[in-house]
């Protein structure tokens, strides 16, 4: 596919990440978090197409993906309820076209996905704290993707109600240590104010 427009804004951003560490969050001048370019300045030394070391992201998000809309289906209904459900997702042209862009929606994708597949095996885990911790950069991460993943926030106890036995204390301790750590990863994110910013952008609400 030929370079869309904010796929060479994000790589750039991430080449002036990777020449100098200091920019870590120049995406904020443009109220974009910033996880997704501190991913491609690692990536960009993969191949001598930076095109490609962006949109190798997504392509590795969209596995992840496929994988857990496999977990959601098999949990929910059967084996072969996942797999079905996994070749719609590829057939789709949301999945087509993102996950082989370097764009951040494959990888927000991804963090929903990956929320989902934790909160309904919530009860199954062992250790408490183990949850919070997975649940926590879950969501801080799923947020330092894309600012909409707030949205998501409040899955969470709603899933707690509906897969979990919600009566057991310990599992909301777990809850209240996950968002404990998604604010701490989300922190640096909303105190942080850039030198610059571009007319009319909102930390929160500029896509």
């Amino acid at each position: 596919l030929p370079i869309f427009n904010d796929e060479a804004i994000y790589i750039h951003w991430a080449s002036i990440i990777r020449e100098d560490p200091s920019n870590l969050f120049i995406s904020a001048i443009d109220g974009k978090t910033w996880l997704f370019m501190w991913l491609n300045s690692l990536t960009l030394g993969i191949s001598g197409d930076i095109l490609l070391s962006g949109r190798i992201i997504s392509v590795v998000s969209g596995a992840l993906t496929v994988a857990g809309i496999y977990l959601i289906g098999r949990k929910l209904y059967s084996s072969r309820v996942g797999w079905i459900a996994s070749l719609i997702y590829l057939l789709l042209p949301f999945s087509l076209m993102h996950d082989r862009l370097a764009l951040v929606d494959s990888l927000l994708t991804a963090f929903v996905i990956g929320l989902m597949v934790v909160m309904m095996h919530y009860d199954d885990w062992e250790k408490v704290y183990v949850r919070g911790v997975v649940l926590g950069m879950i969501l801080g991460l799923g947020f330092l993707t894309k600012t909409p993943f707030m949205l998501f926030f409040i899955f969470p106890p709603i899933a707690m109600l509906i897969f979990s036995d919600y009566k057991k204390m310990i599992l909301w301790k777990g809850l209240v240590l996950a968002y404990g750590i998604s604010f701490v990863i989300v922190a640096p994110y909303l105190v942080y104010t850039p030198p610059q910013k571009m007319p009319g952008v909102d930390k929160l609400f500029h896509s």
